[in-house]
Order: structure tokens, then C-alpha cells, then sequence
């Protein structure tokens, strides 16, 4: 007949022992040296928990040791978070400056890439102000309080016929600005207009556009469609393209010294027309910095009609 025992609160668990060894001796438990262990049992005792069970708990000590390491690196993530804040932050504005200027520079070398020649027979504009006769027809046929001139197509027809063709894209025209300065702007037209400029009313195609550079204001761009009914009277309108251009200067090739040669007004021939430069020289300045940039002009003819993607 077996007998159930149970082991006091400090043993190792519940044994069920045979009556081989009713004399108290725990068959499990020996010594190093096999030897046995003398316990005393005692009936009817429950053991809460085991050893077992408590060796899987963390210790005070190792709870702030593991405290003390999680708290050092998260110092040291957080310095280095910080730090390489400070650092990238204390030339934001040099990096802006510069990116800035790139923006700029890229904007205007688009809206130049994309200048074509205005329509062949179209009412004439500063695009075709060598030409009196044009200018003479189309003013004459220009009437009506509409901006957008829908009743003139007989003074149109009128001014095909005395329209001239210009060779390049990008012209030197005398503009009045709002302000009454006349003045020989670089002048480009764009079909569909700008993204940077905003109409008052709806917005017509053919923009005709000058770039001035303002003391004390930035670059200007100077725009207005011949479309309107006061194009030739009224002055174009202004949008600034950047107040941190502060110089403009123009680019000529000498054919003869094979040089370039950089020159702050644009030249001028024996008629006194303006000469469009290939390239044109951006200089922003922002808090002692300085930046140059140069953009190529375009200077092929452009054929009429559509280009070939």
C-alpha cells in the first residue's frame, strides 16, 4: 500500500515515496557523493511555490542595472539626435540661399527655353516694333472696352501684311514700365503663359514678357498679352520673380578676339536697336553671400509650328 507525502514549505516539491522508504529519507535527494539526505515529512503540507518558479524573477539589483544601461543609451541616441540637429541646422541658411538661387535660375532658364517667335501675320507688339506700318495697322484696329480684342480680326488681317519675321527668340525691346522708366529689356514671348503670373480677369495666350531688374526690389518680370486692348498704351504688368538678384549683367562673344566679354547694358547697333547677349549673369547676394549664375540664351531661330517630340 502506497502512501502520499508531502515535503515542508522550504523543500523542493510533493514525492510520492513507496514504504521502502518510510523512514523519511527523500529518494531524490542525495548528495554530491550519492550519499542520502535526512529530511523530515511532514503530512498534509501544501508547497506554495517552487524554486523553480521563484529563480525566474529579476532581482532588484539586475532590475537598475537594466535600468541604468536602457537610460545611458537613450542619453546617447538623444545627444546624437541633437547634435546632428545643430549641425545641419546652423547653415540652413546658406543652403537655402543656394537653393533658392538654383530654383531661380532653373525657372528662367525654362521660360526662355520655351520663348518662341510671335505668329507670322499676328498684330504687331514690341516683338515686332521695328516695323511702323504694323504697329500703325494694328493700333488703328484695336478698339472696344474688351480685354480680350474678339471684334478685330479685320485690323489683324490689316497688320499680316506689314508684319516683319525676327530671327531669334529673345529680342531687346524699349519697355515703360509702371513706374514711366523706359528703358531696352530683354523681351521673349510665351504662348501659354507663366505659372508665376496671375491675371486679373480671364487669361489670355501670347504673353509678351521683359525681365528688369529693380534697385532695391529684385528682378521683375514685365508681362502683358497683345491680345488686350491697350497693349500698346498701357504698361505690362509686374510679378516678382526674386527680391536677391541685386546685379544683371550680359555676355557678348567677340568674334574677332575670340573672348567672351561681360558688360553691365546691353550694346546696341548703329539704329540704336538692341543686341540680345547669348548668355546672362544672375548675381544674388543674401547676408554678405554671393551667388552667380549664368543662363545660356537661346539664339537658333525657331521654325514655325509645332516641334517634333
Amino acid at each position: 500500500m502506497s502512501m502520499k507525502m508531502t515535503l515542508p514549505d522550504n523543500s523542493y516539491g510533493v514525492r510520492d515515496f513507496s514504504p521502502a522508504f518510510d523512514s523519511g529519507i527523500h529518494p531524490a535527494a542525495r548528495t554530491r557523493k550519492g550519499g542520502p539526505i535526512n529530511w523530515p515529512v511532514k503530512s498534509g503540507t501544501e508547497v506554495p511555490h517552487s524554486i523553480k518558479d521563484r529563480a525566474r524573477a529579476f532581482t532588484l539589483i539586475e532590475i537598475l542595472v537594466a535600468m541604468a544601461i536602457a537610460m545611458m543609451v537613450f542619453v546617447a541616441v538623444t545627444t546624437l539626435l541633437f547634435s546632428m540637429g545643430e549641425l545641419w541646422g546652423r547653415n540652413s541658411d546658406a543652403r537655402l540661399f543656394q537653393l533658392h538661387a538654383r530654383n531661380v535660375t532653373r525657372f528662367l532658364e525654362g521660360e526662355l527655353a520655351r520663348a518662341t517667335l510671335p505668329p507670322i501675320g499676328g498684330p504687331a507688339g514690341p516683338m515686332n516694333a521695328t516695323n511702323p506700318a504694323a504697329s500703325a495697322a494694328a493700333t488703328g484696329n484695336r478698339g472696344g472696352s474688351n480685354t480680350n480684342n474678339t471684334g478685330g480680326n479685320a485690323g489683324n488681317n490689316a497688320a499680316a501684311a506689314a508684319t516683319t519675321d525676327n530671327t531669334t527668340p529673345i529680342s531687346v525691346q524699349d519697355i515703360r514700365d509702371s513706374t514711366g522708366n523706359d528703358g531696352q529689356l530683354i523681351t521673349f514671348q510665351l504662348p501659354g503663359g507663366s505659372r508665376i503670373i496671375t491675371w486679373p480677369d480671364r487669361a489670355l495666350p501670347n504673353i509678351v514678357c521683359s525681365l528688369q531688374l529693380r534697385e532695391g526690389t529684385g528682378l521683375l518680370l514685365l508681362w502683358h498679352s497683345y491680345l488686350e486692348t491697350n497693349f500698346d498704351t498701357d504698361a505690362p504688368r509686374e510679378t516678382l520673380i526674386t527680391p536677391l538678384v541685386t546685379a544683371l549683367t550680359y555676355d557678348y562673344y567677340d568674334t574677332d578676339s575670340k573672348a567672351w566679354k561681360n558688360e553691365t547694358t546691353l550694346r546696341t547697333d548703329n539704329n540704336n536697336q538692341g543686341i540680345p547677349p547669348q548668355r546672362l549673369h544672375l548675381i544674388f547676394t543674401y547676408r554678405g553671400q554671393k551667388i552667380e549664375n549664368v543662363i545660356v540664351l537661346p539664339s537658333t531661330p525657331i521654325p514655325q509650328g509645332l516641334p517634333m517630340l
